[in-house]
């Protein structure tokens, strides 16, 4: 204890040689209590950091739907071979994710002249914050999902395949493009194109994203959080 105190006399007289101030507990709570609205800032970041720090076994468990949505997704191989697959599972993603902010999605529907086939079409039926957003700054009624199994990363082919399917008289603006990988350059300037020229908003889902919607569903959060943070940064970074 002796031995205790002397470093602790010793660190303080160093300090102030240094001209630094040292604050213990005791002076640190005195402090906050003068300033109640600090103090609730402080524990908020306390309990933060706290979250952070807890082990991966004490985080909150994905239900039984979640485990199972992730399990098939990360055994499905990509390719071509396994396209039908691939669309089945992320239709029944969306589902899961969405409903019943989304409808009922219309699968594999075709245009009225029989040419075009889109992969899932899926009504926005809400009127939560970031559905009522999308449908004024795209003036959609629904959302396209296009599905991409591709071992490669999708290109700007894949995004003027969907771009095809969002026609500004059918109310149809915006698009998930969803595909294994992140997509490559060609596909984001693909992308920006849409929006810059023809109002077109398109958002990509690799496998990464869609795990993330699964998780937030199932931890009870907001599934539209990670379609907002890519819209966040698709806009903070667009430039003429």
């Amino acid at each position: 204890m002796t031995r205790m105190k002397t470093a602790r006399r010793t660190a303080l007289s160093s300090a102030q040689r240094e001209g630094i101030s040292v604050w213990d507990s005791r002076h640190l709570n005195e402090l906050l209590s003068r300033h109640p609205e600090i103090d609730r800032d402080f524990q908020v970041l306390l309990d933060a950091h706290t979250t952070a720090r807890r082990p991966i076994e004490q985080q909150l468990a994905l239900d039984q739907r979640a485990q199972e949505l992730i399990s098939r997704l990360e055994v499905l191989r990509p390719g071509r071979e396994n396209f039908r697959e691939f669309e089945d599972l992320c239709v029944e993603i969306l589902n899961y994710v969405f409903i019943p902010h989304l409808g009922i999605p219309s699968v594999q529907s075709r245009s009225e002249d029989c040419l075009d086939v889109r992969d899932a079409v899926l009504p926005i039926a809400s009127d939560h914050t970031f559905w009522q957003e999308i449908k004024q700054i795209c003036s959609t009624r629904s959302m396209i999902a296009e599905f991409k199994n591709y071992s490669e990363r999708i290109r700007q082919r894949e995004v003027e395949s969907i771009q095809q399917y969002l026609y500004a008289k059918a109310r149809r603006m915006f698009g998930v493009l969803c595909s294994r990988s992140q997509p490559s350059q060609s596909a984001v300037l693909a992308r920006r194109r849409a929006w810059i020229e023809a109002d077109k908003l398109i958002l990509f889902l690799s496998d990464d994203e869609i795990k993330d919607l699964i998780r937030a569903k199932s931890y009870g959060e907001n599934p539209t959080d990670v379609l907002d943070a890519q819209l966040k940064e698709f806009f903070l970074r667009l430039a003429p």
